[in-house]
């Protein structure tokens, strides 16, 4: 809500649609079957610019063609990486 208060409610929304298109192609190219709510944490805690430059990072450093295991495995490491660098956990709390 607050964020919607700050940057108004069209951009709020505009933001959204974005959060859930690199949702979704996380979750058809980069998920393994073990990734799903780590994909959605994941997404949910970053800005959207760190997560345009991951998915920036995975589409020019991963092959396409690779298992999808290694692909998920790249992926995984890029978030951390970039959880690291903003003091994010990415560790459901249960």
């Amino acid at each position: 809500m607050e964020r919607a208060i700050l940057i108004g409610i069209d951009a709020y929304e505009t933001e959204l649609n974005d959060n859930v298109k690199i949702l979704k192609s996380l979750l058809n190219d980069y998920d393994d079957g073990r990734r799903k709510s780590y994909f959605c944490t994941a997404v949910n805690l970053f800005e959207l610019e760190d997560l345009g430059k991951i998915m920036e990072q995975l589409s020019t450093t991963v092959d396409i063609n690779a298992p999808l295991k290694e692909k998920a495995a790249a992926a995984v490491h890029l978030f951390e990486l970039m959880a690291e660098e903003r003091e994010i956990s990415l560790k459901l709390q249960k």
